[in-house]
């Protein structure tokens, strides 16, 4: 069992609620969601009383079920047996009408844990945020100001005696407690343009002999790029490149106001003439029409050996220069998390910029400091391909989440993109876990009509890990930011161009309206109920009994508009799981099976009408639906001999199915 001692924080914050609960101190009337209260919905709010009550009830809860958590996947590394939760706390852990802490995200990791089944909960950064060039009011969590401080906006104030750091350190440590690990989004290539980091240390970043304000010049985009990376952004002009110099010392660096912060400039004689230089922003004058300028908050970090910044993302090992001293400060970052905050898998932000060697070094610093039993894990942002950079990695993010589920809002390029993604994942070179989920902070939100067939296709891709990003699991339809999904049709760029810095939660201090939540799709059907379409996929993937070791697309006649892949025994294809999904919201397809005997296992339906397929005959799948089938000895049961299989209603009113020989919807 535990120890008190291997949970201080946690500990300390249980006793304090303890205190101030028997003195009954605090808000005497503290609304939540009905699922945090033994209810099952999040979109009725109920007042559960005094507020130190309730966080009492929690946390002991989370306490005294520690011995009997059943522990998450804890092997080395991620897989597909884990289940991701990427947390946004100030939005989407808002209580009583109030922006979300570390104390209120806590309140939700019992329904979290029982509910999602997740093993792996990721924070958006935590470190303290920058002042300078700030999007909103609360500015970007992406602009770290101090890697190694919590920003303050973590701590709730109905806690006062214990500060952002404790506070969070409690949260991580009630994830471990239920057999969760904990980590978050760390932005290894950058840090604020305002950081202090750059003035006692100036070669940490990059430096010209202009001033702070002069924007940064694209190359002509039909000149060949000059080191091609992987991400598709232009290079700076030749001209512009030629404006980097060699960082100043230390003692010629001063801080200049501007944008409501602090900017670095310098002061050097070089040859005896002097020359004023700034602090470069990473590519600021990049805005792709009408969305979020990129990096101008922040600076690029200089892991090269030469004076200006490539591309983001760019994966460039050939130049990196282990002299630099962003080496070491981006693996101190990382080594201070895993051991002063327990936190144990991170998600980091444009990794390809990030070397191989920061990883490796990361991972050597946090040995020395401490015997964690517990490895480090890295999850690179890989936005356009499934392939790692290197073995530096464990998983990558993307690019399922960008470049797919980004388009809910345009059916069309949807389509496009998955039929092309599910075709890549035949074709990888490495076989490295990649994230699959719905969206993330950077995403316009899926449309609650198209997330639970985007969630079904995903779960059961090979080496495909689930994820969910806070909110998405109640169709919440924040648009936190402006970059994925935003491009593709005139009403899309409209909508992106109406939306500025000051309106959006990521930048601001925005609660969740819980009552606001949707409870009808686009198409006015009843939203299907997220939670229990995991549970069920889930208790269809643990029901296979075969290896599927290959896998391939489906590709039938009649399946336009429809996206399909088959998991198969090499040794015997006959033994299978078929995914299909039909994309159409108008239209129904009739596609002939031609997989000899199959048992449905799992159907989603966001209208009134199911599927139906007679074995050896034909499938009949109405406007957005999908169905998953398995064939073979891949089942644990048999179905009935040529009779139609009817799938049961997404949204749980009748579990049981029409079928003599089928009594449940499940394996």
């Amino acid at each position: 069992m535990p120890d008190l001692d291997d949970y201080p924080q946690f500990t300390k914050l249980h006793r304090l609620i303890r205190q101030k609960a028997a003195a009954g101190l605090g808000p005497q009337h503290y609304r939540v969601p009905q699922i945090l209260a033994g209810g099952r919905s999040a979109r009725i709010l109920v007042d559960v009383g005094p507020a130190y009550l309730f966080f009492l009830s929690v946390l002991d809860t989370i306490w005294q079920g520690r011995a009997a958590s059943r522990p998450g996947h804890r092997e080395p590394g991620i897989c597909s047996d884990d289940r991701v939760y990427l947390a946004f706390a100030r939005t989407f852990a808002s209580l009583d009408g109030a922006v979300g802490t570390a104390l209120t995200q806590i309140m939700f990791l019992p329904y979290l844990r029982a509910n999602l089944d997740i093993t792996v909960f990721i924070s958006l950064p935590t470190g303290t945020i920058g002042e300078t060039a700030r999007k909103g009011s609360r500015g970007s969590p992406f602009a770290v100001s101090d890697p190694f401080a919590i920003d303050p906006s973590l701590a709730d104030p109905l806690v006062p005696e214990l500060g952002a750091l404790e506070q969070y350190q409690a949260l991580v440590q009630a994830c471990l407690l239920l057999g969760m690990r904990a980590g978050s989004v760390v932005p290894l290539a950058t840090l604020s343009i305002d950081s202090p980091l750059f003035a006692r240390d100036p070669a940490l970043g990059f430096w010209r002999d202009v001033a702070p304000d002069e924007p940064l010049q694209w190359a002509d985009p039909s000149v060949p790029r000059t080191h091609p990376g992987t991400y598709p952004w232009f290079e700076l002009s030749a001209s512009c490149a030629a404006r980097f110099v060699a960082a100043p010392d230390a003692s010629e660096v001063r801080t200049e106001s501007a944008d409501g912060g602090g900017h670095y400039v310098a002061v050097s004689t070089r040859a005896g003439v002097p020359r004023r230089l700034s602090l470069a922003p990473a590519f600021p004058g990049r805005q792709d029409a009408g969305g979020t300028p990129f990096w101008a908050d922040v600076a690029m970090l200089n892991f090269t050996s030469l004076p200006y910044p490539l591309p983001a993302g760019c994966y460039t090992p050939e130049l990196d220069d282990p002299s630099r001293p962003a080496f070491q400060l981006a693996a101190t970052m990382i080594a201070w998390r895993h051991v002063e905050l327990r936190e144990e898998v991170f998600f980091v932000d444009v990794s390809g910029t990030v070397p191989d060697a920061v990883f490796q070094l990361a991972r050597q610093l946090s040995a020395r400091q401490a015997d964690r039993t517990s490895p480090i894990v890295f999850v690179g942002e890989q936005v356009w391909k499934f392939d790692r950079f290197s073995d530096a990695i464990d998983a990558v993010v993307g690019p399922l989440i960008f470049c797919v589920s980004a388009h809910t809002g345009n059916v069309a390029v949807l389509v496009e993109s998955m039929n092309y993604h599910l075709a890549a994942i035949k074709e990888r070179v490495d076989s490295n876990p990649y994230m699959a989920g719905t969206g993330n902070h950077d995403s316009l939100p899926a449309r609650p009509d198209l997330s639970p067939l985007l969630l079904a296709c995903y779960h059961f891709l090979p080496r495909a890990v689930p994820l969910i990003y806070a909110g998405s699991e109640f169709h919440a339809q924040l648009v936190t930011n402006k970059e994925f999904g935003f491009g593709t049709s005139t009403e899309l760029q409209a909508l992106r161009g109406g939306l500025a810095d000051a309106d959006l939660p990521l930048f601001n201090d925005v609660p969740l309206n819980w009552e606001m939540l949707p409870e009808f799709d686009d198409r006015g059907r009843p939203v299907i109920d997220i939670p229990e379409l995991l549970r069920r996929c889930r208790s269809v993937s643990r029901a296979l009994t075969a290896d599927l070791e290959g896998y391939d697309t489906v590709c039938l006649p009649g399946m336009t508009n429809c996206s399909g892949y088959r998991r198969f025994k090499v040794r015997d294809p006959r033994d299978s799981l078929v995914v299909l999904v039909n994309w159409d919201g108008a239209a129904e397809r009739r596609i002939r099976w031609p997989f000899g005997a199959a048992s449905r296992v799992l159907g989603i339906y966001t209208g009134a009408e199911q599927g139906t397929l007679s074995t050896g005959g034909y499938l009949r799948m109405p406007p957005r639906s999908a169905a998953v089938w398995v064939t073979g000895a891949s089942r644990r049961r048999a179905p009935a001999a040529d009779s139609p299989v009817v799938l049961p209603d997404p949204h749980g009113r009748d579990r049981s199915t029409a079928t003599s020989g089928n009594s449940s919807g499940e394996p």
